[in-house]
C-alpha cells in the first residue's frame, strides 16, 4: 500500500506551527531455536504513521495504524490537543527549526538473502548451529 503523505497532510485542518507525518513499514522474522527445537517461527509487520504537531512552542506526538484519511485527521487532532496541554507547563519553547525535513531507508547489512529460503531450511540451519 504506498501512502501519499503530502496529500495526507493538506487534509489536516488543524491550526499548528508545524505538523510532520512519518511512515514507518517493518517487516520482522523471528525464529528461535532452544535446545535444538524450533520455539517460535513467526513474521512481523508493523505499518503506520506518526503525526507531530507544534504548537505554542511545544510537540504533541500520536502514531496511529489506521492509514486512511480520517484516521490521519483523528491522529492530528489528538497531537494537537497534547501540544496543548504540553504547552501550559513548558520548560523550553521549541520553533519548527527543530525538525527539518528528513527522508530516508534503512536496510541492515546482510551476506545472504534469506528471503527466499523456506522455515525448515532456516531452521535447520539454526539447529546446526546451535548444536
Amino acid at each position: 500500500m504506498t501512502i501519499h503523505l503530502q496529500k495526507l497532510l493538506d487534509t489536516i485542518d488543524i491550526s499548528a506551527d508545524w505538523i510532520g507525518l512519518r511512515e514507518v513499514d517493518e517487516r520482522t522474522t523471528v525464529r528461535f531455536i532452544r535446545d535444538g527445537h524450533p520455539q517460535t517461527n513467526a513474521r512481523v509487520k508493523t505499518h503506520g504513521v506518526m503525526v507531530e504537531v507544534l504548537i505554542d512552542g511545544q510537540f504533541g506526538y500520536v502514531g496511529t495504524n489506521d492509514l486512511s484519511v480520517d484516521g490521519i485527521r483523528k491522529a492530528s487532532v489528538q497531537a494537537h490537543h497534547q501540544a496543548k496541554l504540553a504547552a501550559k507547563y513548558a520548560i523550553h519553547s521549541f520553533t519548527d527549526a527543530a525538525r527539518s525535513k528528513a527522508v530516508g531507508e534503512y536496510k541492515s547489512s546482510y551476506k545472504s538473502n534469506f528471503d527466499n529460503a523456506s522455515p525448515g531450511l532456516l531452521n535447520n540451519l539454526m539447529v546446526k548451529a546451535s548444536d
